[in-house]
């Protein structure tokens, strides 16, 4: 038994995992990513389209400033003690 101490297949089983590793992850991406464009050339692609307006103008509704009736309303503004800070003070 001239066997050397951790010979055998762990050299083919990394080679095995570096194969599986290097090739298998860029074919399944590619596979993904061409199941994609056959999804959008079918017809979706409107769908898609459709859905990143809404998200674009969800998020624009959201993010934009806000108003409250004390910034608009000058009778509310004249009444107004200046010697406290308020919120709308910016320093």
């Amino acid at each position: 038994m001239d066997k050397e101490p951790g010979g055998g297949f762990g050299p083919i089983l990394a080679a095995v995992g570096m194969v599986a590793c290097c090739v298998g992850i860029p074919l399944l991406a590619a596979g993904a990513l061409s199941g994609l464009g056959a999804w959008l050339n079918d017809g979706r692609l409107i769908w898609l389209a459709l859905a990143f307006v809404l998200a674009v103008g969800g998020v624009y509704l959201w993010r934009r400033p806000k108003s409250s009736a004390i910034d608009t309303n000058p009778a509310i503004e004249a009444r107004r003690d200046d010697s406290k800070p308020s919120v709308t003070d910016r320093e």
